[in-house]
């Protein structure tokens, strides 16, 4: 029982440190604090976030599942959420991504993109809090196999990269991505004034 109890408090711990969008912080070495034995003792879904261009990171928990998209929160209620991997909204980061329709990634990442080309489309909130709306072409410009350490576990993926442009701006998003289809890790762009967020999947 004080074992499950110290667990619950270093967890509790970890999702207490949010992301941050208003101030430039150092970011939390998180890292050091996340052991493959507190890991292995917990069956929560946890996912690691982190931003590199504000410099912050958090450690992330699932509070809903709904036919493949996903919501994810820290302890103080900043909230990413994911379309079988993909970011498709953020809440608390700032300049965040309000709506994204990636179906085109989601059939790419799935081997089903019949055209080389596809479409993306996003909005977000400016900083008069007027929506702004962005519609990107992309492309699938890598597919390998790649094994990486994740906290003392060997992860089997297939790394896929995403080149997205429009005539003001382009971006390029990486994918870790199982052979069960699992989104191990990603790096991918939210907006101009946050930049990237790269995920990493600790507990499935």
């Amino acid at each position: 029982m004080g074992a499950v109890l110290a667990m619950r408090r270093i967890l509790i711990f970890l999702c207490g440190l949010a992301l941050g969008g208003c101030t430039q912080q150092a970011t939390p070495d998180l890292r050091s604090q996340i052991t493959p034995r507190l890991l292995a003792s917990t069956t929560q879904p946890l996912l690691l976030v982190e931003a590199e261009m504000i410099q912050t990171a958090a450690t992330l928990v699932q509070v809903a599942n709904r036919d493949g998209t996903v919501d994810w929160r820290t302890g103080d209620n900043v909230s990413l959420t994911f379309r079988q991997g993909v970011v498709i909204g953020t809440r608390g980061l700032g300049d965040d991504l309000m709506t994204a329709d990636v179906d085109g990634t989601v059939l790419m990442l799935a081997g089903r993109q019949p055209a080389e080309d596809y479409n993306r489309f996003a909005s977000r909130l400016d900083g008069e809090y007027q929506t702004q709306f962005e519609s990107f072409l992309c492309r699938n410009t890598g597919h390998e196999p790649v094994a990486f350490d994740s906290f003392g576990r060997t992860r089997q993926t297939t790394r896929i990269t995403e080149l997205c442009r429009n005539p003001d701006r382009s971006f390029e998003n990486t994918y870790w991505v199982g052979s069960d289809g699992t989104m191990w890790k990603s790096r991918q762009w939210i907006s101009p004034n946050v930049g990237y967020l790269t995920t990493e999947r600790l507990v499935r």
